[in-house]
């Protein structure tokens, strides 16, 4: 069940994605490419799996498929020439034995944050997927294997790197990674799998590429910077880790899962076309705070059961603040946020709490939002799933009234 839930999330947001590039195509002139990438690099020692196990390090060969911008449209300069598409990746971890053979499909997107000169920029790309085919943690089989807990599992990944124009219609990419694969703490075990690599990558376009000069970002120049109000409601679940020692648990993964539900109010200052920041008040429900749970003989029906009990009512209720950040497209955002919780009562987690998500603006000012919620930059507390309205939004179609007047930036 929780798999399925998961999968169908993930299917949301790649339908959202496919409107969102629809609408896309429909104002600015695009271009097709395919992309090899080959990478490796290292487990970041963020749980007991990777710090007590002879882990090794891991490789990755990943095929992509996608458009880039050809710079006929403002939004192509004003947002950094961005491109976008679909890919698949391979991993290979020398514990296959302990994490298996995965593969992971997912999209990516990306664009330039600064141009060094006329061909070479500074770029970055982020990656959200789903990866299958991983060997999870089993009682009897696998018990080291306290990092992934499901078969399935979400992926997120963030690449900044150097692009270098190699030849006509062809490009070489060389950075770093940094890539998280987790179940969101849908199923315990679920320390989750933190990757930092290195990758070299070649892209070449499916077609002849048009004569274009590299776009220069200026979108300070004419924008008038503003206010905005975002309003988040967020609807989760999670499961928890409990204690064996006096509580007769044959295990420390009871499979009980506790209801989240969250409100985040943020005034953000948007600053120019590509960025806004700002600070924000969460105030969250936790169902799982405090809570208990024990194995006890029941005496009708002569059978031992783990029972769980909740912690006190208002014991479930945290509120924080937080410092946020986004980086900005027509149609939808990344978003991170840094937060603590001045109001907490689990003192088992850290008060700090990271967040990071996609925002897909559904029509105008509504917004989805898929991401997920974790402490130390590491333990992923719960995947996001939100809904939410952006109050004093410039909206799209007032943007492209403007098109003359930026276009006067280049």
């Amino acid at each position: 069940m929780k798999k399925g839930i998961i999968f169908f999330l993930f299917l949301s947001v790649i339908n959202i994605q496919a409107e969102v590039l629809d609408s896309i195509k429909l104002h600015t002139e695009v271009e097709k490419f395919i992309g090899v990438n080959l990478g490796g690099g290292v487990m970041l020692p963020t749980n007991d799996f990777v710090k007590k196990s002879d882990v090794g390090g891991f490789g990755a060969a990943t095929i992509k498929y996608g458009y880039h911008s050809a710079a006929y449209s403002w939004t192509d300069k004003v947002f950094g020439m961005p491109y976008w598409g679909v890919g698949l990746s391979f991993s290979y971890f020398p514990c296959h034995e302990s994490l298996g053979y995965p593969f992971t499909p997912f999209l990516f997107q990306g664009a330039t944050l600064y141009n060094f000169n006329e061909k070479v920029s500074f770029n970055y790309e982020w990656n959200l997927g789903m990866s299958f085919n991983w060997n999870p943690y089993d009682p009897f089989d696998n018990r080291s294997n306290i990092a992934i807990g499901t078969s399935t599992n979400v992926y997120v990944a963030f690449f900044p790197y150097i692009n270098f124009p190699i030849a006509e219609g062809s490009d070489l990419k060389v950075g770093v990674g940094f890539s998280h694969f987790s179940n969101g703490s849908t199923k315990k075990p679920n320390k989750g799998l933190n990757l930092f690599s290195s990758f070299v990558e070649y892209d070449h376009d499916l077609g002849e590429r048009k004569n274009v000069q590299p776009v220069k970002y200026h979108a300070g120049s004419t924008f008038n910077p503003y206010w905005d109000l975002d309003l988040m409601l967020t609807i989760s679940s999670r499961q928890l880790e409990f204690d064996t020692v006096g509580t007769g648990l044959k295990s420390r993964y009871v499979d009980k899962s506790f209801p989240i539900m969250a409100l985040s109010v943020a005034p953000m200052y948007v600053k120019n076309y590509r960025y806004k920041y700002g600070f924000g008040f969460d105030f969250m429900y936790d169902g799982s705070v405090n809570s208990e749970a024990w194995r006890e003989y029941n005496v009708y029906d002569d059978t031992m059961y783990d029972r769980v009990k909740l912690g006190p009512f208002w014991d479930r209720f945290l509120a924080g603040v937080a410092a946020k950040g986004e980086l900005t497209m027509p149609y939808y955002s990344i978003l991170g946020s840094m937060g603590y919780n001045y109001l907490q009562k689990d003192k088992a987690i850290s008060r700090l709490y990271q967040i990071i998500a996609i925002k897909i603006y559904l029509k105008e000012n509504l917004y989805g939002s898929f991401g997920i919620r974790a402490t130390r930059f590491s333990r992923a507390q719960c995947l996001y799933w939100s809904i939410g309205y952006t109050l004093g939004k410039k909206r799209v179609c007032e943007i492209r009234k403007e098109e003359e007047k930026i276009l006067q930036m280049f």
